[in-house]
C-alpha cells in the first residue's frame, strides 16, 4: 500500500492544481478507503490476534497513517489553498461544486484519526484568516457608500450566508468561530461609525420611526460583547433631547403669554406631551429592543432627567398632580369613560415613578383630594 501511494498516487496528484487537484484527490481518497476496507476484511485474523497481541495499530489505523504521511502531509497546503479559492468564488456569487468541498473536508476530518485536530489546524485556521481578510475588504467598500440600514442588511445576509456555508460543506464546529470572525470585521470594527452615521445612524432611525431597521440594528449588535452599550447610550440621549424639546415648548408658551397674566399650575398640554413621549419610547423599548434591560435603564435614566427638570414657577410634581385632579373632576374637559380615566392615571403613575419629589406630589395631591371630597 505504501509503495502504491508513493509511486502512483502522489505523482498523479502533483500533476494537478486548483479544482483539478481536489477532484483527483477525491478519487484517490475513495480508492484508498475501499482498499483499506478490503485489507481489513482479508486480514481480519491479523487484527484479532497478531495486532492485538503485539499492541500494534489496527490495519485500518495503519492504512490511514500511510495515507496521511505519504499523501496528506505532502499536499495539504495546496489542498487548503484550492478550497479557500473556491469558497471565495462562492462568496462572490459563483456556483461551485459544494459536494466536492464537502468530500475533501471529510478527508481533513479523517486525517485527525478520531479528532478534529487536522481539520482545525490545516483548514479551519487558514479559513478564518482568509475570512477576516475578505470581510475587512467588504467592510471598507460598504462603509464608504452605504447608509447604516443598507450596511446592516448586507451584514445580516453575510452572516446568514456563512451559517449556510457551514451547514452545506464545513464541519459544524466551525460555525461559532466563523460567525465571530465575520461579526468582528463587519460590526465590531465599525460599530460607532454605523451608530453615529449622519442621516442614517441610530438617532436618525429613532427620529423617523424606522422600526424594522432598529430591530435589525439591535439584533446584530446584540451579537457582540457589550455591543449594545453605545447604542443604548444614544437612545438615552435621544429620548432626553425629545424631553428637552417639550420643556422648551412650555418655556416658549410661558414667555409668549402676557406679562400681566399670572402663570397657572394647569398645563395639560405639557403633561400630555410627556405621557405621549413615554408611551412611544416604552413601546420602542418593548418591541424594537425586545425589552432588553439596558434599554429599559436608558428609558428610565432619560425620564428621570426629564421629569425632574422644572420649567416655570411650578414644579412638575404640582403640574402632574393638577393634571390628575383635572381628570378626576371632569375628565380633563373631555368626555372620558371610567376606563379611559383609569388608563390616563395608570400612565401618570409611570411618570410619577421617575419623580424625586414624591413627598411634594403627595402633599399637593392630598389637598386637591380633600377639595374634591368636600365638593362632591
Amino acid at each position: 500500500m505504501q509503495n502504491y501511494l508513493v509511486s502512483t498516487v502522489l505523482p498523479a496528484l502533483r500533476e494537478k492544481s486548483d479544482i483539478h487537484l481536489l477532484r483527483e484527490l477525491r478519487l484517490r481518497w475513495r480508492n484508498h478507503t475501499i482498499m483499506n476496507k478490503w485489507l481489513r476484511r482479508f486480514f481480519t485474523y491479523l487484527d484479532r490476534y497478531y495486532v492485538k497481541h503485539h499492541s500494534l495499530p489496527t490495519l485500518h489505523e495503519a492504512g490511514l497513517t500511510h495515507f496521511r504521511v505519504q499523501i496528506y502531509e505532502q499536499i495539504k497546503a495546496d489542498i487548503c489553498a484550492a478550497i479557500l479559492a473556491l469558497i471565495n468564488e462562492h462568496r462572490e456569487g459563483s456556483v461551485i461544486d459544494q459536494d466536492l468541498i464537502k468530500n475533501i473536508v471529510e478527508l481533513f476530518e479523517a486525517m485527525g484519526m478520531g479528532t478534529l485536530d487536522a481539520y482545525c489546524s490545516d483548514l479551519e485556521a487558514p479559513l478564518l484568516e482568509a475570512t477576516a481578510e475578505y470581510y475587512k475588504r467588504q467592510c471598507a467598500d460598504w462603509i464608504a457608500v452605504d447608509t447604516t440600514p443598507e450596511y446592516l442588511i448586507k451584514s445580516e445576509r453575510a452572516l446568514e450566508a456563512e451559517r449556510a456555508r457551514v451547514m452545506d460543506y464545513l464541519n459544524n464546529e466551525s460555525e461559532g468561530k466563523l460567525l465571530n470572525t465575520v461579526e468582528k470585521e463587519l460590526l465590531e470594527s465599525v460599530e460607532i461609525d454605523l451608530l453615529e452615521k449622519e442621516n442614517s445612524g441610530c438617532r436618525f432611525l429613532l427620529s423617523n420611526d424606522r422600526s424594522e431597521d432598529l430591530k435589525r440594528m439591535f439584533s446584530l449588535f446584540s451579537r457582540l460583547d457589550k455591543g449594545l452599550d453605545p447604542m443604548s447610550a444614544i437612545v438615552q440621549r435621544f429620548i432626553t433631547s425629545r424631553g428637552e424639546e417639550i420643556h422648551n415648548a412650555r418655556e416658549n408658551r410661558l414667555k409668549s403669554s402676557t406679562s400681566s397674566s399670572k402663570e397657572s399650575n394647569v398645563d395639560p398640554d405639557f403633561i400630555s406631551a410627556l405621557l405621549k413621549l413615554h408611551e412611544k419610547y416604552l413601546g420602542v423599548v418593548r418591541n424594537e429592543f425586545s425589552g432588553h434591560a439596558l434599554f429599559q435603564k436608558a428609558l428610565k435614566d432619560a425620564f428621570v432627567d426629564i421629569i425632574n427638570k422644572n420649567t416655570g414657577q411650578f414644579t412638575n410634581a404640582e403640574l402632574m398632580s393638577t393634571y390628575c385632579d383635572r381628570i378626576l373632576k371632569s375628565g380633563g374637559g373631555e368626555r372620558l369613560s371610567e376606563a379611559e380615566v383609569e388608563g390616563k392615571l395608570d400612565k401618570i403613575v409611570q411618570l410619577f415613578s421617575y419623580l424625586t419629589e414624591k413627598d411634594l406630589f403627595a402633599e399637593i395631591y392630598r389637598n386637591q383630594l380633600s377639595k374634591r371630597l368636600l365638593t362632591g
